[in-house]
């Protein structure tokens, strides 16, 4: 029992050894922070940053204050010399009152705002205009006094009268072929004019269109395909080899079997309602 009991005193006075040790340590350590101004519980850096931050909030302060001075100085110099100025030109004064504008609508530097700017966006890219084909009319040649070979006549023959421009490559409707036929006769296309192709009658496209609208109103509706189909028979007849006139040139009787292959060509093509 002895021992226990000494045991036991022995650990009683090594805890209240310790205790008192902690205790002094924390006196002595609030006694410092009470020193340099730290509060208690803080960490040593602590005041370091709080004294460099006051050092940095004055400083934009007294910015502020001077710019902020230099600001009301230069607004009352300007206003002193527009009052004082009441002689100066219209054109003068004008000029001041826009830079007492701007001055006032321009706030100082330090109350501006810092945000960033967005960049406007690029302008679109320009639209490349995809170019269309264009049909290059091809001009009929001059008559001449020289004479002209089967191709030319031939050539003549579907520029001035059965193609339709500027492209030049599908026929005219049939009643239109019809009513300019006396075109493709004439010495226009490089023949010689002859009796016989003077035989022929004009018929016009109100002739050929639907009664009444053709025929009574004046306007062109449509051509009738009975009085269409009479008139293709009728120029059949006159431009048959065994109708014309024996002393036809080989130019002539060559026009004369165009007109008559174009006619067919379109008929059949008015018929069944594909472009020739």
């Amino acid at each position: 029992r002895l021992a226990s009991r000494a045991a036991f005193e022995e650990r009683r006075k090594q805890a209240e050894e310790l205790k008192r040790k902690q205790q002094a340590t924390a006196t002595k350590r609030k006694a410092q922070q009470q020193q340099q101004g730290q509060p208690q519980g803080s960490s040593p850096g602590i005041p370091q940053m709080n004294v460099q931050y006051n050092h940095f909030h004055q400083q934009q302060t007294h910015q502020q204050q001077q710019m902020q001075a230099q600001w009301t100085a230069a607004q009352q110099h300007l206003e002193s010399v527009l009052s004082s100025d009441s002689t100066a030109s219209p054109r003068q004064n004008q000029h001041q009152r826009q830079q007492q504008k701007n001055c006032r609508t321009v706030p100082p530097k330090s109350q501006t705002n810092f945000s960033r700017q967005v960049p406007p966006p690029p302008p679109p890219p320009p639209r490349v205009q995809q170019r269309q084909p264009v049909a290059v009319p091809i001009s009929p040649p001059q008559a001449s006094n020289t004479k002209l070979t089967t191709s030319d006549i031939k050539r003549n023959v579907l520029l001035q009268w059965a193609l339709i421009p500027p492209a030049y490559q599908q026929l005219k409707p049939v009643d239109v072929l019809i009513s300019n036929i006396q075109i493709a006769l004439s010495p226009s296309v490089g023949i010689q004019p002859h009796p016989y192709f003077a035989k022929w009658k004009p018929i016009s496209q109100g002739e050929l269109a639907i009664p009444p609208a053709g025929a009574m109103s004046g306007v062109f509706v449509g051509p009738d395909d009975k009085t269409l189909k009479k008139t293709v028979n009728k120029i059949r007849f006159f431009l048959h080899p065994d109708k014309l006139p024996k002393d036809l040139t080989e130019e002539q009787s060559f026009v004369c079997r165009i007109v008559w292959d174009i006619i067919n060509d379109a008929w059949e093509s008015h018929k069944t309602g594909v472009p020739a």
